[in-house]
């Protein structure tokens, strides 16, 4: 998790432009998650007329992609916790 963090910050002391075909907030997860040594498949998106990324690709992806041992997946989803933000 330390890794994931310090992916952020670096990402972010890069500055980069923000390009929602190019450089969007699925493209900048990938490229946190690398930083790390996880690799993550292309999420090029399936639609038509449409080049980049997305995070509904990105989430098939990841929902099918094999898991290191030991590790297991949860298809059924779950609650998040409540959170005030104010």
């Amino acid at each position: 998790m330390s890794q994931i963090v310090n992916g952020v910050i670096n990402v972010a002391e890069s500055n980069p432009l923000y390009n929602l075909g190019g450089l969007n907030c699925t493209d900048l997860g990938i490229v946190i998650f690398e930083s790390t040594g996880i690799n993550i498949p292309d999420a090029e998106s399936t639609i038509p007329l449409w080049q980049g990324q997305t995070p509904g690709t990105l989430g098939q992806i990841l929902r099918t992609m094999p898991l290191p041992s030991g590790t297991n997946r949860n298809l059924t989803g779950g609650n998040s916790p409540t959170n005030n933000c104010d």
